[in-house]
């Protein structure tokens, strides 16, 4: 057993424990769904993807679409 879940049921943490299994297994399950959909896609098909982020609201709107387009070609890829 790993130090961080021996840790956890020492405590009596377990629900913590619990939501925190649940959790990170739903976003990598929706992680591989997104990418499974995007690499389903025909060659070409034009795809938009909306995610509004504070950290970047300040750039041009080529410069986000660039970040946009490597984040998405590196999901794909891997």
């Amino acid at each position: 057993m790993d130090e961080l879940t021996k840790t956890v049921i020492e405590r009596g943490d377990l629900a913590h424990l619990a939501l925190f299994l649940w959790a990170t297994g739903a976003t990598g399950l929706l992680v591989w769904t997104l990418k499974e959909l995007v690499a389903a896609l025909p060659p070409g098909v034009p795809l938009a993807i909306e995610a509004p982020c504070r950290a970047t609201a300040e750039l041009p709107a080529l410069e986000r679409a660039k970040r946009a387009y490597r984040a998405l070609t590196a999901l794909v890829e891997d």
